[in-house]
């Protein structure tokens, strides 16, 4: 489910023909290292993962939490970004085989994304846990700020048809489900031009 939400977050993907150039691996280690990093999933996962969070979200109703958990995301970036490029760099560079450093980073992502966020959670980085917990405080009181949804249907959200059938989402995204309450925000943001093609079972467009 993180690959189609990198999907999601990638598309749509341009491709150029070009001269081939020398590759300069270690630039090109730095250019997938910040846009994994800028892609704030290490700190969206913080509030999926977090039973407490996850309810917070819901209790703003879907929208508001979406808007909160992409905005407060961004902002811990900014605050904590450079501090953990360091971290990201060198996550790259020891995840990503030497055949994939000289490809577009989108398309690094789209390979490696889940394994580079996976190791960056996993690596202990005191200053990560500063970051992560700036983020939890961040978004909870953005939250707290919010009017508590009063209906229900705020968090009744139906995914894309195709996405829902690849995934077998039946009816409502499972918002208490960290996986699919991030699916949801991204589907919800993500343009219908912008969308990647997804095959929904049949010969159909």
């Amino acid at each position: 489910m993180i690959l189609v939400a990198l999907a999601l977050q990638a598309a749509p993907v341009v491709t150029q023909s070009a001269p081939a150039a020398p590759v300069d691996r270690e630039a090109n280690i730095r250019a997938i290292a910040l846009r994994s990093l800028s892609g704030t999933m290490v700190f969206q996962n913080i509030v999926a993962d977090d039973p407490a969070l996850r309810k917070e979200f819901r209790r703003v109703g879907f929208q508001n939490g979406c808007t909160t958990l992409f905005a407060t995301s961004q902002e811990i970036i900014n605050r904590h970004g450079a501090a953990l490029e360091p971290l990201y760099v060198e996550t790259v560079r020891r995840s990503i085989p030497d055949f994939a450093v000289s490809k577009p980073p989108i398309n690094v992502l789209m390979m490696y994304g889940g394994k580079i966020t996976h190791e960056v959670e996993q690596s202990g980085d005191p200053l990560l846990g500063k970051a992560i917990a700036d983020m939890k405080q961040r978004f909870v009181a953005a939250a707290r700020a919010l009017p508590p949804s009063r209906n229900r249907r705020d968090n009744q959200i139906k995914p894309e048809p195709a996405l829902g059938h690849a995934l077998g989402v039946k009816r409502y995204w499972d918002l208490d489900n960290p996986a699919q309450l991030l699916m949801a925000c991204v589907d919800h943001r993500t343009p219908r031009s912008q969308r990647p093609l997804i095959s929904n079972g049949s010969d159909q467009p």
